[in-house]
């Protein structure tokens, strides 16, 4: 019998580190691996260790390096800390057999067998993705392999003739020739109004003093002075009090004329006061030109200018350092450790002008770092200069720099999933591995163990996925994982099979069975699943459904009986409906006929006849009309499980889903709905999060994958990513995101580009993210502090909506628009409350809410103007249904206004029965709904 040795994951490390894997192709990696990562026996680095340096090839068609294992002899030993972040630490199973101490083999040999399996001539490394590499003595390198002498220096020394000899005093030092007058003028002209590379390239001005030790020593000992000095005023104060309190009326008068001269003290005070203030305004007037030398340097040369940029916000520093009035130079390449802080900072006071231009210019320049790829300098700007660390966290994932943006986004952004996805992508499996695990994210950590082939402990994660599906209902994606995963298909055709009917993943998981029969080949289960489907009881709620699928299976299963039986079973089910006196969708059923034989048209012009004629004979059951100015509800929809002391702070349409974001008066609670119009099939997601400050809840507009959920002025969720499983009704998977600290407001257009914008490093930011969660841009929002403050302070969301590639926002009555880089401002009448927009894929209309009233731009608001409407309603609620009509509602009064061409008119109205709190598109042209606070939400129809 025989049995392929495999290398397991140990993470208990067996074995001890005896040598270092750099994982690295570059030789000067190996050579630094070598000198940091052994000591002697006697404690020197510099001892002869005996470093052999085995090349690991990329594989067996390409001999290019991927890294290097470093061995060093056995009179070496391996330093305690690894001496790179690139090392993995390896050990030894034999002294010519190495693989990771985190390793071990399966199945278990001991190492005189592995001898007896392995050639005696040969050294073996063992590497998790390449395999097991054998060397021979020539293929291991030495130190000396990785060095090459100089180029040889042809000149010759042997020639060289003696010098002047120049005396041991030397008195002076003048030119060989004085230059004329005219001399200088014409070789200075071409330097005037240029500037040079660096910040003290400038001359100093009159009386400003020079930075240094010795202005630093200064100022601090005329604060030390003046202390002193105030110490001995107030012991001389006391002396002076106790002797006249302490003596007799004559000499008191003669104490009291003798003090009344000048005091010394108090004139050295002065003295010290003044040449403080001197000092003060001295360092304000350099501090003041080598701002303006940055700025001057960030628009003419922004390279050099970046060195010397000055930080704008954070406050991981500790005391304050000795004052000065010149910018140092900075290392523009990110760095994890120069964000630890603990260091003294010296505090520049800059005006509020100069704060902002640096915020937009060094934006700018994160910009435009990102366009040219250099995303570690973008790192830089974004995390050292502006403390924006989720803007230079996306910027070293776009570069690649897995482990410092994983670094980042868990420790400074609280986000590990996102930093197990760049562990993960990045390479580094076991981190990766260990994360997943605790976030309890099993199918991630199974598929890194099978890409390592350890199948065993990915069985093992993949089963632990699917029991945490099941617990949660979520069929279609425990049998996902069972089929492709764990390629258990008859688990998976189980596990599909129980969802029906009973679930809220019924039908998407009919249709699934049905699926993987066919993929399968297995269609004599195929047909017995149609059979009990056409036999038992059909659901009111799964019988249009039920004819749908089964229509579907009619024309498009890969196996003509089964056609023929599916075809059979949906004529039975649909005549079952059909004869029902009350049906809501016979049009849903009459098209499953239709495509039973889409080239017969007797057929379509049967389900048409049917159609009307039914619809005559249940006329009289309809609702009799109401007058046209009052729209007519539909349906009242009320959320399940809604408790006492509960309230719906906000909600959102996406496609077909609705959204309502619920929370607690009294406690920590905090919930999000999903349903469709039907109201029947609501899933709901909670956090224990204490949400006094207003919910922001952004969806997109067209597909549900993809909700966001914070908490204005607030900080990440403990569980910052949630997901809906698809249902019924609505057969999406939907992604919860709450990952946004100290939120404003956040859009999100059709296109799956989201706009958050934040205070990032003490600054307003509007930032831009795609679809595939990369960093596009970001613009700082400094210009509108003031209204900011004014929206944290009274907790109201800022006024934001995107189309298109534009993006709008409010600060009370400008109106601002951003579009490729560009802004534009319109100035309103009243200051500005919400903004909405009309659907994707319709004419563009953009319609603001304002503190009484609203007004609507049409397509380029710049050319068209604006067009006023519901103006005696106080902050209207606002939103476009699928139709075009725009519904403003505030209060317990709701008005519905036409855009048809270029006028805007009301077109109904009417009184509701309680307080709106959100007004949503319907699913149908002519429908929208109301949103109340109690946890109930009509759908209304436009007659």
């Amino acid at each position: 019998m025989e049995v392929t040795l495999r290398l397991k994951y140990a993470p208990h490390e067996p074995r001890p580190t005896t040598s270092w894997f750099v994982n690295s192709p570059f030789p000067k990696h190996w050579l630094k691996t070598a000198i940091d990562g052994f000591v002697g026996a006697d404690g020197d680095r510099t001892h002869e260790l005996k470093i052999r340096i085995l090349p690991v090839p990329r594989s067996l068609n390409d001999r290019s390096p991927i890294g290097a294992l470093v061995v060093a002899g056995s009179e070496a030993k391996v330093t305690l800390q690894r001496p790179s972040s690139n090392c993995l630490p390896y050990g030894s199973l034999t002294d010519r057999v190495f693989l990771p101490v985190d390793s071990r083999l399966e199945p278990e040999v001991t190492p005189s067998e592995l001898e007896e399996l392995l050639s005696r001539e040969l050294t073996y490394l063992w590497h998790p993705r390449v395999g097991l590499v054998a060397y021979e003595r020539g293929d291991i390198l030495s130190l000396v392999d990785l060095l090459c002498s100089p180029p040889k220096n042809l000149a010759r020394y042997e020639q060289a003739h003696p010098g002047i000899l120049l005396p041991n005093r030397l008195t002076s030092i003048g030119p060989a020739e004085f230059p004329s007058t005219e001399t200088i003028l014409e070789s200075g002209r071409d330097d005037i109004g240029t500037q040079g590379s660096n910040l003290s390239a400038l001359p100093p001005q009159a009386g400003e003093p020079q930075p240094g030790v010795g202005t630093g020593m200064t100022f601090t000992g005329l604060k030390f002075l003046e202390a002193s000095m105030k110490g001995l005023n107030n012991i001389g104060a006391y002396i002076k009090n106790a002797l006249q309190s302490g003596t007799s009326p004559g000499s008191s008068s003669k104490v009291s004329q003798r003090g009344h001269g000048s005091n010394w003290l108090e004139q050295m005070q002065q003295w010290a006061q003044q040449r403080m203030d001197h000092l003060n305004q001295a360092f304000t007037s350099q501090r003041e030109k080598e701002i303006n030398r940055l700025m001057n340097l960030l628009a003419t040369n922004p390279d050099e200018g970046l060195k010397y940029a000055l930080p704008i916000g954070g406050d991981a520093h500790r005391g304050a350092a000795r004052p000065t009035g010149q910018l140092s130079q900075r290392n523009t390449n990110f760095n994890l450790g120069n964000l630890g802080g603990g260091g003294p900072a010296d505090h520049w006071d800059l005006s509020w002008q100069h704060q902002q231009e640096l915020l937009t210019r060094y934006r700018e320049l994160a910009n435009r770092e990102i366009t040219l790829g250099r995303h570690r300098r973008a790192a830089y700007i974004y995390a050292e200069l502006l403390s924006d660390y989720a803007s230079a966290a996306s910027a070293l994932k776009q570069g690649k720099h897995w482990r410092e943006a994983a670094v980042l986004y868990k420790e400074r952004l609280s986000q590990p999933l996102t930093a197990a996805a760049c562990l993960k992508e990045g390479g580094y499996w076991t981190e990766a591995i260990e994360l997943y695990i605790e976030l309890e994210e099993y199918e991630e950590a199974g598929d890194i163990y099978k890409s390592l082939d350890q199948h065993e402990e990915a069985a093992t994660q993949y089963q632990r996925a699917v029991e945490a599906c099941l617990l949660r209902k979520d069929h279609l994606t425990a049998a996902q994982i069972l089929e492709s995963k764990q390629n258990d298909v008859d688990g998976a055709i189980a596990t599909l099979a129980d969802a029906w009917p009973h679930t809220k993943q019924a039908v998407p998981a009919l249709s699934r069975l049905f699926e993987t029969y066919g993929r399968h080949a297995q269609h004599a289960a195929a047909s017995q699943k149609i059979r009990q489907l056409g036999q038992a009881t059909t659901y009111d709620r799964l019988a249009v459904p039920l004819v749908e699928n089964l229509a579907s299976n009619a024309n498009n299963y890969p196996d003509r009986e089964v056609q023929n039986l599916a075809a059979d079973t949906t004529r039975v089910v649909a005549s079952r409906i059909l004869t029902q006196k009350i049906v809501t969708e016979t049009d849903r059923v009459l098209k499953a006929i239709k495509k039973l034989a889409p080239e017969d048209r007797l057929l379509a012009r049967d389900c048409l006849r049917y159609e009307n004629n039914r619809g005559e004979f249940f006329a009289s059951a309809r609702i009799p009309s109401m007058p046209k100015q009052c729209p007519l509800r539909v349906r009242t929809i009320h959320l399940n499980g809604f408790a006492e002391g509960w309230s719906v702070e906000a909600a959102a349409t996406s496609g077909s889903a609705v959204f309502a974001a619920v929370k607690s008066r009294r406690t920590k609670f905090l919930a999000l709905y999903r349903f469709s119009w039907r109201g029947e099939e609501q899933l709901r997601l909670d956090w224990n999060v204490d949400a006094a400050n207003t919910l922001l809840l952004t969806t997109n507009p067209i597909r549900a994958d993809v909700a966001w959920l914070n908490v204005m002025g607030g900080q990440p969720f403990k569980s910052p990513i949630q997901s809906f499983g698809e249902t019924n009704e609505l057969p999406v998977v939907t992604r919860v995101e709450s990952q946004m600290a100290r939120a404003l407001g956040s859009t999100m257009n059709g296109h799956g580009t989201s706009w958050l914008a934040d205070i990032r490093g003490g600054s307003p930011t509007l930032t831009a993210i795609g679809p595939d969660r990369k960093l596009l841009h970001s613009v700082s929002l400094s210009e509108f502090q003031t209204s900011v403050d004014n929206y944290l302070t009274y907790g109201q969301p800022l006024p934001i909506f995107a189309s298109g590639e534009s993006v709008y926002m409010g600060f009370d009555n400008k109106f601002v628009a951003y579009q490729r880089g560009m802004s534009t401002t319109t100035l309103l009448e009243d200051s500005i409350i919400r903004i909405t927009g009309s659907l994707p894929n319709t004419r563009r209309r953009t319609a603001v809410a304002l503190n009484t009233g609203a007004v609507l731009f049409w397509d380029d608001f710049h050319e068209s103007g604006v067009t006023p409407f519901a103006t005696e309603m106080p902050a209207p609620m606002l939103t476009f249904n699928r139709g075009g009509f725009v519904i403003a509602a505030w209060n317990q009064r709701c008005e519905v206004y036409s855009t048809k061409g270029n006028a805007v008119n009301l077109i109904a109205e009417m009184d509701l029965a309680k307080p709106a709190i959100e007004v949503l598109s319907g699913d149908t042209l002519s429908q929208f709904g109301v949103v109340y606070e109690d946890g109930t939400i009509d759908l209304f129809t436009l007659p």
